[in-house]
């Protein structure tokens, strides 16, 4: 069964309204909730829909996912605090169904660290593979892990990444 968590996105008013009616599985980025100074409402959407879920015991399984942004703070040189964002999850972990690992682009080792460093503090994140990486990292994701996340794609040409897909899905995936 595929899960497709949406991301947010237009005004709070229609989001809140969509989240009452239908509750679809979310997406957060971790990097826009807590950085103020970009400003695109993913805390505000982040508060809000957390409070609807804390008033509207009815609305059942909480399906937000949450990303940790790496992508998006990387490409503005900014530095996630591990530390913060494991914090961040524990908080949050009652309105959070999966969360990914805080991954480093283009540094496969310090995504696998990562993962060990949340992994010890208690949590389970979803661990990251990209575009590019050694497949070693690959291989130790799929033998040890039930699911994975596949990143690292967007400044790939179509070209080159539906190539590189179809074999990771061949050699590795399926």
């Amino acid at each position: 069964k595929m899960i497709i968590h949406l991301k947010g996105s237009g005004g709070l008013r229609g989001y809140l309204d969509l989240q009452k009616k239908f509750n679809p599985p979310r997406l957060f980025s971790y990097f826009f909730i807590v950085n103020k100074q970009i400003s695109y409402g993913e805390l505000n959407r982040f508060d809000d829909l957390t409070r609807l879920i804390g008033a509207k015991k009815k609305m059942g399984a909480h399906k937000l996912f949450l990303d940790s942004g790496a992508f998006s703070a990387w490409s503005k040189g900014i530095e996630i605090d591990i530390n913060e964002y494991i914090q961040f999850i524990k908080k949050n972990a009652r309105y959070i169904e999966v969360y990914s690992v805080l991954d480093v682009m283009g540094n496969a080792e310090e995504t696998w660290r990562n993962q060990k460093i949340m992994e010890r503090a208690g949590l389970k994140p979803l661990p990251c593979f990209h575009y590019g990486e050694d497949e070693s990292y690959l291989k130790r994701y799929v033998d040890g892990y039930k699911y994975i996340a596949l990143g690292g794609m967007v400044p790939v040409e179509k070209r080159d990444l539906i190539p590189w897909l179809d074999r990771l899905f061949r050699d590795y995936i399926c």
